[in-house]
């Protein structure tokens, strides 16, 4: 099984390791596809939480640290979408705006970070009709859709 090949490279990696930050990233998109898959709230709650730790582990000016970010998000999201908390969408949206802005606009990813931003403030707006949300959806779209003209991604 692969979670437990990712737990079992974790485990004996320190912490100073320079693929420590990847092997906890993986294993949080691990825990967050297996969630996909059995809907276990505590799944999520542990690819969240292995998220967080992987963006913790990562300096800021890392080539990783957006993605790390947008995974987080993503998770973040996804626990929203469940509970409906908007603590943790308000969350999910700052560390999507994080990887944006931690992304060169010329990242390959960057585009994918953009609608994945807008995307969550589409469902902001969907709940709470703030137009200052609706625009700013439409907003990062239009910027994620020009990368892509561009051929960034």
């Amino acid at each position: 099984m692969q979670l437990r090949r990712l737990s079992k490279q974790l485990n004996p990696t320190p912490l100073d390791h320079s693929h420590h930050a990847i092997y906890l990233n993986n294993l949080g998109a691990a825990l967050q596809r297996q969630f996909e898959r059995t809907g276990s709230m505590e799944d999520l709650d542990h690819a969240i939480k292995k998220n967080e730790q992987a963006v913790e582990s990562t300096p800021s000016d890392h080539p990783d640290h957006g993605g790390q970010l947008s995974n987080l998000g993503n998770a973040l999201q996804r626990w929203f979408e469940r509970t409906e908390s908007m603590q943790d969408l308000d969350r999910a949206i700052e560390k999507k705006e994080q990887a944006v802005e931690s992304t060169p606009s010329d990242h390959h990813n960057c585009a994918g970070y953009l609608s994945n931003l807008g995307d969550a403030m589409q469902r902001r707006h969907k709940r709470t009709g703030l137009t200052e949300d609706l625009n700013g959806a439409i907003c990062w779209s239009l910027v994620g859709c020009r990368a892509v003209s561009r051929g960034i991604v």
